[in-house]
Protein backbone atom coordinates (compact mmCIF):
# COMPACT_ATOMS: atom_id res chain seq x y z
CA UNK A 1 0.00 0.00 0.00
CA UNK A 2 1.45 3.40 -0.94
CA UNK A 3 1.64 6.25 1.50
CA UNK A 4 -0.83 9.02 0.65
CA UNK A 5 0.42 12.59 0.51
CA UNK A 6 -1.09 14.83 3.22
CA UNK A 7 -3.60 17.40 1.99
CA UNK A 8 -3.10 21.09 2.63
CA UNK A 9 -5.55 22.74 5.02
CA UNK A 10 -4.20 26.30 4.73
CA UNK A 11 -6.73 29.08 4.52
CA UNK A 12 -6.38 32.36 2.59
CA UNK A 13 -5.96 35.47 4.73
CA UNK A 14 -9.35 37.25 4.58
CA UNK A 15 -9.16 40.48 2.59
CA UNK A 16 -10.40 42.59 5.53
CA UNK A 17 -7.48 41.58 7.75
CA UNK A 18 -4.45 43.90 7.76
CA UNK A 19 -6.19 46.23 5.32
CA UNK A 20 -5.74 43.75 2.47
CA UNK A 21 -1.92 44.06 2.60
CA UNK A 22 -1.53 40.29 2.96
CA UNK A 23 -3.71 39.33 0.01
CA UNK A 24 -2.31 36.10 -1.44
CA UNK A 25 -1.01 34.91 1.94
CA UNK A 26 -2.36 32.08 4.04
CA UNK A 27 -3.18 31.42 7.69
CA UNK A 28 -0.93 28.55 8.74
CA UNK A 29 -0.95 26.21 11.74
CA UNK A 30 2.58 24.91 12.31
CA UNK A 31 4.21 22.36 14.59
CA UNK A 32 7.84 22.28 15.67
CA UNK A 33 9.34 18.96 14.52
CA UNK A 34 13.04 19.73 14.90
CA UNK A 35 15.33 22.06 16.82
CA UNK A 36 19.05 22.45 16.29
CA UNK A 37 21.88 24.87 16.85
CA UNK A 38 23.67 26.42 13.87
CA UNK A 39 25.82 28.60 16.14
CA UNK A 40 25.57 29.46 19.85
CA UNK A 41 23.39 32.43 18.89
CA UNK A 42 21.31 30.82 16.08
CA UNK A 43 18.60 28.17 16.44
CA UNK A 44 17.39 26.13 13.50
CA UNK A 45 13.67 25.46 13.93
CA UNK A 46 11.99 22.99 11.56
CA UNK A 47 8.23 23.34 11.28
CA UNK A 48 5.79 20.89 9.70
CA UNK A 49 2.16 21.11 8.73
CA UNK A 50 -0.31 19.96 6.15
CA UNK A 51 -0.55 23.73 5.50
CA UNK A 52 2.98 23.57 4.06
CA UNK A 53 2.23 20.74 1.61
CA UNK A 54 2.60 22.19 -1.89
CA UNK A 55 3.48 25.57 -0.33
CA UNK A 56 4.97 27.96 -2.89
CA UNK A 57 7.03 31.06 -2.16
CA UNK A 58 9.74 33.19 -3.71
CA UNK A 59 13.28 33.05 -2.23
CA UNK A 60 13.52 35.89 0.29
CA UNK A 61 9.90 35.70 1.45
CA UNK A 62 9.05 35.06 5.08
CA UNK A 63 6.36 33.91 7.46
CA UNK A 64 4.87 36.19 10.09
CA UNK A 65 4.85 34.18 13.35
CA UNK A 66 2.55 34.97 16.26
CA UNK A 67 4.03 34.79 19.76
CA UNK A 68 2.15 35.11 23.01
CA UNK A 69 3.59 37.69 25.40
CA UNK A 70 1.46 37.69 28.49
CA UNK A 71 -1.95 39.08 27.58
CA UNK A 72 -0.95 40.25 24.09
CA UNK A 73 0.11 38.69 20.82
CA UNK A 74 3.24 39.88 19.03
CA UNK A 75 4.25 39.12 15.45
CA UNK A 76 7.76 38.62 14.11
CA UNK A 77 8.92 37.83 10.57
CA UNK A 78 11.34 35.01 9.74
CA UNK A 79 12.75 34.19 6.32
CA UNK A 80 11.88 30.77 4.94
CA UNK A 81 15.40 29.33 4.88
CA UNK A 82 14.48 26.14 3.01
CA UNK A 83 11.42 23.98 2.59
CA UNK A 84 10.19 20.64 1.35
CA UNK A 85 6.69 21.17 -0.06
CA UNK A 86 6.29 17.44 -0.65
CA UNK A 87 6.77 16.65 3.04
CA UNK A 88 5.18 19.88 4.28
CA UNK A 89 8.21 21.17 6.20
CA UNK A 90 10.10 24.47 6.39
CA UNK A 91 13.28 25.59 8.19
CA UNK A 92 13.83 28.90 9.95
CA UNK A 93 17.10 30.24 11.40
CA UNK A 94 16.29 32.36 14.44
CA UNK A 95 18.88 34.74 15.87
CA UNK A 96 18.96 34.57 19.66
CA UNK A 97 19.23 38.20 20.72
CA UNK A 98 19.71 39.47 24.26
CA UNK A 99 17.06 37.08 25.57
CA UNK A 100 14.45 39.68 26.41
CA UNK A 101 12.11 39.45 23.42
CA UNK A 102 9.22 36.98 23.22
CA UNK A 103 10.49 35.40 19.96
CA UNK A 104 13.98 34.89 21.41
CA UNK A 105 12.53 33.40 24.60
CA UNK A 106 10.33 31.06 22.55
CA UNK A 107 13.13 29.98 20.18
CA UNK A 108 15.51 29.32 23.08
CA UNK A 109 13.02 26.91 24.69
CA UNK A 110 11.23 25.55 21.59
CA UNK A 111 10.67 21.79 21.60
CA UNK A 112 9.14 19.36 19.10
CA UNK A 113 5.38 19.21 19.46
CA UNK A 114 4.88 22.92 20.12
CA UNK A 115 2.48 24.81 17.84
CA UNK A 116 2.57 28.31 16.36
CA UNK A 117 0.29 30.21 14.06
CA UNK A 118 1.79 32.06 11.12
CA UNK A 119 0.84 34.02 8.01
CA UNK A 120 2.63 33.73 4.71
CA UNK A 121 4.28 33.74 2.38
CA UNK A 122 4.86 37.46 2.58
CA UNK A 123 7.53 40.07 2.02
CA UNK A 124 8.92 41.85 -0.99
CA UNK A 125 12.64 41.08 -0.77
CA UNK A 126 13.65 39.28 -3.92
CA UNK A 127 16.31 39.08 -6.59
CA UNK A 128 16.20 41.49 -9.49
CA UNK A 129 16.40 39.25 -12.59
CA UNK A 130 18.02 41.97 -14.73
CA UNK A 131 20.87 42.68 -12.28
CA UNK A 132 24.33 41.73 -13.54
CA UNK A 133 25.73 41.39 -9.99
CA UNK A 134 24.45 41.52 -6.43
CA UNK A 135 25.70 43.06 -3.17
CA UNK A 136 24.25 41.93 0.15
CA UNK A 137 25.07 43.86 3.34
CA UNK A 138 23.35 42.25 6.32
CA UNK A 139 23.48 41.91 10.08
CA UNK A 140 22.89 38.70 12.05
CA UNK A 141 19.11 38.86 11.75
CA UNK A 142 19.18 39.23 7.96
CA UNK A 143 21.77 36.51 7.24
CA UNK A 144 19.13 33.83 6.50
CA UNK A 145 17.59 36.09 3.84
CA UNK A 146 20.99 36.84 2.29
CA UNK A 147 21.93 33.16 2.29
CA UNK A 148 18.69 32.03 0.62
CA UNK A 149 19.03 34.76 -2.02
CA UNK A 150 22.68 33.84 -2.69
CA UNK A 151 21.66 30.23 -3.17
CA UNK A 152 18.89 31.26 -5.59
CA UNK A 153 21.26 33.16 -7.90
CA UNK A 154 22.10 31.67 -11.28
CA UNK A 155 25.58 30.11 -11.20
CA UNK A 156 27.05 32.76 -13.52
CA UNK A 157 25.81 35.81 -11.56
CA UNK A 158 28.51 37.48 -9.43
CA UNK A 159 27.62 38.44 -5.86
CA UNK A 160 29.32 39.71 -2.73
CA UNK A 161 27.99 39.40 0.80
CA UNK A 162 29.19 41.57 3.70
CA UNK A 163 28.05 39.92 6.92
CA UNK A 164 28.04 42.25 9.94
CA UNK A 165 28.06 40.55 13.32
CA UNK A 166 29.00 41.17 16.94
CA UNK A 167 29.78 37.46 17.35
CA UNK A 168 33.15 37.44 15.60
CA UNK A 169 34.22 36.57 12.09
CA UNK A 170 32.86 33.28 10.82
CA UNK A 171 30.58 33.05 13.86
CA UNK A 172 28.18 30.93 11.86
CA UNK A 173 28.41 28.79 8.74
CA UNK A 174 27.97 30.79 5.57
CA UNK A 175 25.70 29.79 2.75
CA UNK A 176 26.44 27.38 -0.03
CA UNK A 177 27.54 29.68 -2.84
CA UNK A 178 27.30 29.73 -6.57
CA UNK A 179 30.70 29.48 -8.31
CA UNK A 180 30.68 33.17 -9.27
CA UNK A 181 29.97 34.38 -5.73
CA UNK A 182 32.93 36.06 -4.08
CA UNK A 183 33.89 35.06 -0.57
CA UNK A 184 31.63 36.47 2.04
CA UNK A 185 33.24 39.24 4.05
CA UNK A 186 32.76 39.23 7.80
CA UNK A 187 32.72 42.56 9.61
CA UNK A 188 33.15 42.51 13.37
CA UNK A 189 30.69 44.92 14.98
CA UNK A 190 31.41 46.23 18.46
Amino acid sequence: MSESRPRSTRRPVPDHLFGGRLRGSYLLDLEVVGVGEIAPHVRLITMASSDLVGFEYTPGQDLLFEFSDGDRTLRRRYTIRRSDPGKGTADFEIEIHDGRGPATRWATKAQPGEHLEAIGPRGGISLRPTATSHLFVVDDSAMPAAFVLLEALPADTPATALLVTSHGAKARPASARSPATSSSGWIQQR
